[in-house]
């Protein structure tokens, strides 16, 4: 009955999407005034702040809305000029791996909508995620965001049959392929942003897999890559072949192929278990070698673990940069607004300037007598 009833209130909410379409912007009104921003960006805080403390669920809407920036981004490809996706409000429904955004969508839609005149969708999305790691961190992690991303209402996530989205059970060549290759960034970034695994659950009737990543999944900390190589992990077969590492004793945190690869060679690893980084590791899955930074994410897995103001100040630039994915020369950066730097790759926003006022002298007709220059009594 409870999931018959969210598909109706889905369905409602869709429909006032449809019928606001007509009203709201694919392209943000630049610049954007303080009092929008603030008007917006208040309802946003208030909206993620109210989801957190709620039992199981706690970190469901702050880790979705960050899930729905990630997904968002992640059908960029910088290898193709035909259809490059990236942050552009819009995510593919044929692709599997989309399973539970739209439930997202639809908890922060109505405050889209009170804004969709002058907002785009892709920016509200991006934006929604910044503020969702600002409240889960206690303001400790700011990302700097600049305004300007244009919304589709279609799009593709495959490139010749091939989801461009990282895969979960393959581990560290799907990071390799999609965030290496398709978007352009480093091996640190990529392990940097894998840590917004910290917020949120995963659901089996969405993808498959069940449980949280982390004991507290509604608070932005490093607890993710502590918990990697810090303690032991056990694989289990479930659902179909998916793969899930538990750390037993009856807990609900789990980890994935592509979390476990951060640190250790699972993939192809005969064993089923994975020891902590200082417990001998005969006879199990063994540690990535930490020979070549730019390829091995094992030392900055190590580093992120050990220090989390480290990984916060690389969780921020990587997270500018995965949500500005191909839209270089459309933002516009506002100081006035908080937290972002001018670039020489920004958008620049000429404001019309009034015309000079015309003196006296000059508005007398060229043909008529000339002004008096006598003296006032």
């Amino acid at each position: 009955m409870r999931f018959t009833t969210l598909l109706a209130t889905i369905a409602v909410i869709l429909a006032l999407v449809e019928k606001a379409k007509a009203q709201c912007v694919s392209v943000t009104q630049l610049p954007v005034t303080t009092a929008n921003h603030n008007a917006l960006t208040g309802e946003l805080t208030q909206r993620i702040q109210q989801s957190i403390g709620n039992g199981v669920a706690a970190g469901d809407l702050v880790g979705g809305v960050v899930r729905l920036a990630f997904h968002d981004a992640s059908g960029f490809d910088r290898n193709t000029n035909t259809n490059p996706g990236g942050p552009d409000g819009c995510y593919d429904r044929n692709n599997q791996d989309n399973a539970g955004l739209l439930e997202i969508e639809s908890a922060i839609n109505p405050i889209y909508l009170n804004f969709c005149s002058w907002v785009s969708k892709a920016d509200f999305w991006a934006l929604a995620a910044k503020i969702g790691v600002r409240v889960s961190s206690n303001n400790n992690v700011i990302v700097p965001f600049r305004y300007g991303r244009t919304s589709r209402t279609t799009c593709n996530d495959f490139t010749n049959g091939v989801s461009r989205l990282p895969g979960a059970e393959q581990g560290l060549p799907e990071i390799n392929r999609v965030m290496l290759g398709n978007w352009g960034i480093t091996m640190r970034r990529a392990v940097a942003l894998l840590g917004a695994h910290t917020l949120g659950r995963a659901e089996r009737r969405n993808s498959g897999y069940d449980g949280p990543w982390v004991q507290d999944p509604e608070e932005f900390t490093n607890e993710y890559y502590r918990d990697i190589i810090r303690v032991g992990w056990d694989r289990e077969i479930v659902n179909g072949g998916r793969t899930e590492w538990r750390r037993g004793g009856n807990r609900p945190e789990l980890m994935l192929n592509a979390d476990m690869e951060l640190a250790y060679s699972v993939v192809n690893c005969q064993q089923d278990e994975t020891r902590a980084i200082n417990r001998n590791q005969n006879g199990a899955c063994q540690l990535h070698p930490q020979n070549n930074l730019q390829t091995n994410p094992l030392t900055h897995t190590i580093e992120f673990s050990n220090n989390q103001n480290s990984w916060f100040t690389e969780f921020s630039a990587a997270m500018e940069e995965m949500t500005e994915l191909g839209t270089q020369g459309q933002l516009l950066c506002q100081p006035s607004l908080g937290d972002c730097v001018v670039r020489n790759t920004d958008l620049v926003v000429v404001t019309p300037t009034a015309p000079a006022p015309t003196s006296v002298a000059q508005s007398q007709p060229t043909d008529g007598p000339a002004p008096s220059t006598t003296a006032a009594p």
